[in-house]
């Protein structure tokens, strides 16, 4: 597993247009936020056991992998994880209705086209492999992002600017 250092150092990288980086900030939670909307319609419900749906089987696994790549960081952007399940939930704990399959592909669409416009703003052509891992981890740097700006979490701030002079 890539430490979150160098996640974010990859992630800083690929998005050197403020921009780009503003598209893709914006971009990404929409696409996540769309997802945890469409995993909401599936539920895993065994009676008088358990209903869980995969929207939140896929928040509590994200919280993991966050926690595991840098546990301070994660535990700011947890509390937004939820949030973000929980109003997911709203637009689909009636099941597949029209209001949440059109939520599901409108957001969605929105996001994606908002994260493509950004790769052409760049100059670069998105891959699969590169947008799906940076998808996961733009949450944890949107948060990182913030508290660097609030004057928080200054280590960490110094580590990847130190890490990223060392490699160029």
């Amino acid at each position: 597993m890539m430490s979150f250092i160098k996640q974010s150092q990859c992630y800083a990288a690929t998005h050197q247009d403020s921009t780009a980086r503003l598209m893709n900030l914006i971009g990404a939670p929409l696409v996540l936020f769309s997802l945890l909307i469409f995993l909401g319609f599936i539920h895993i419900y065994v009676p008088r056991v358990i209903d869980i749906d995969c929207s939140e089987i896929a928040v509590l696994l994200l919280a993991i992998y966050y926690l595991r790549l840098q546990w301070a960081l994660a535990l700011f952007t947890l509390p937004i994880l939820v949030l973000l399940v929980w109003i997911a939930n709203l637009f689909s704990y009636q099941g597949p209705n029209a209001w949440g399959i059109w939520s599901f592909f409108i957001i969605g669409f929105i996001g994606v086209v908002t994260v493509i416009v950004g790769y052409f703003i760049e100059g670069k052509r998105p891959t699969l492999k590169d947008t799906l891992c940076q998808f996961v981890i733009t949450p944890l740097i949107i948060v990182a992002t913030i508290l660097f700006r609030a004057g928080l979490m200054k280590n960490l701030k110094d580590e990847i600017n130190l890490d990223e002079k060392k490699h160029n």
